[in-house]
């Protein structure tokens, strides 16, 4: 939990003691998850479902895992490739410019008049989970 480590940088130099290139990438993000789910919990209900995205937990494991592969095999995760695409506004974005996404009528009508989808909200959800899929479709097709 958060009190045992204090800070993101505590936790992960305590983390790296025992990390080797064994380790899963993703045990650490869910580490990170459930350690400090205020910051890392990007989860969700839409529909009855909970939607899981944790963006900000694999942005830390995977740009550690890009940086430092090379460098230190604590950082060389086998499955680090392996991350999903950490989607936000950005991805979604260009995932409906490239008509990788293509949103229903009424949601392409408050994108395109500037209007704000709440965080959380079923469509902004809906949205980064199917960018999610997009960017895994372009992937296999490469």
């Amino acid at each position: 939990n958060t009190e045992e480590y204090g800070s993101l940088s505590v936790y992960i130099t305590k983390k790296l003691v025992s990390a080797s290139k064994e380790t899963p990438a993703g045990d650490l993000v869910w580490d990170l998850v459930e350690t400090f789910p205020e910051t890392f919990g990007d989860c969700y209900i839409v529909n009855d479902q909970k939607v899981c995205l944790y963006k900000k937990a694999q942005l830390v494991v995977g740009e550690m895992f890009h940086r430092f592969s090379s460098e230190d095999d604590r950082f060389n995760f086998a499955d680090g490739n392996n991350l999903t695409a950490y989607i936000d506004n950005v991805i979604c974005a260009s995932m409906r410019y490239k008509k990788v996404i293509v949103p229903c009528q009424e949601l392409t009508e408050r994108i395109e008049s500037c209007t704000e989808l709440p965080k959380g909200s079923e469509d902004e959800v809906a949205l980064r989970a199917a960018a999610m899929v997009g960017i895994e479709l372009v992937i296999a097709e490469m």
